[in-house]
């Protein structure tokens, strides 16, 4: 991903935050005049909702496939 695309932070030590701030699956779509539909992002939200469940993590996913932004809260599970 080009730099600055995505931010990690660690709220805490059982919470970590993930900003994507601009989806680089959607710019490259967007590059070869592909349309980007509305649901694009639901790969994204499945794939991780799998991960987090496999590590045991909740997670908070919110989205926005017109802006082309997520942020990803990982929160361990007690």
């Amino acid at each position: 991903m080009p730099e600055g695309a995505v931010e990690t932070s660690l709220i805490n030590e059982k919470e970590f935050l993930m900003v994507i701030n601009k989806c680089h699956s959607q710019e490259t779509l967007k590059k070869i005049g592909a349309k980007v539909y509305k649901n694009a992002c639901l790969h994204c939200v499945y794939i991780c909702k799998k991960m987090a469940e496999m590590i045991d993590y909740d997670l908070e996913f919110k989205y926005d496939p017109e802006k082309g932004w997520c942020s990803r809260r990982w929160i361990k599970k007690k």
